[in-house]
């Protein structure tokens, strides 16, 4: 009369060959469904039934959206204004309105109820 598992090689050899076995037709499987996605989805981005005028002008106007235009500042001559945006422009004034809101959050954190 046979033993149930008396040998672990034999054992050891079928749970390896089942977990690589079924990871491998779980990859092999995502890998279809992924390929047949990038296909559908080239399919869709291209829009293959524009004529190639149709598509030229598609190309051409996601071209534009992507593009993000420089806006310049135009002084009308205020001395001011023109001083007022510079400043409001510079990285060190959004530095010092950022520890400005922090030191107010600080101070309004150390006061509490009924102080003296």
């Amino acid at each position: 009369m046979p033993e149930t598992n008396a040998n672990l090689a034999s054992t050891s050899f079928f749970i390896i060959a089942m977990i690589i076995g079924s990871l491998f037709l779980l990859n092999l499987f995502v890998g279809v469904v992924i390929n047949n996605f990038n296909i559908e989805k080239e399919k869709i981005y291209k829009n293959y039934l524009l004529t190639p005028v149709q598509q030229e002008y598609c190309d051409l106007m996601a071209k534009c959206y992507r593009m993000k235009p420089k806006t310049v500042y135009v002084s009308l001559g205020n001395h001011m204004k023109d001083f007022l945006y510079y400043v409001t422009i510079n990285p060190a004034f959004e530095h010092t309105i950022s520890i400005s809101i922090i030191l107010n959050t600080v101070c309004m954190g150390v006061s509490w109820y009924d102080e003296p």
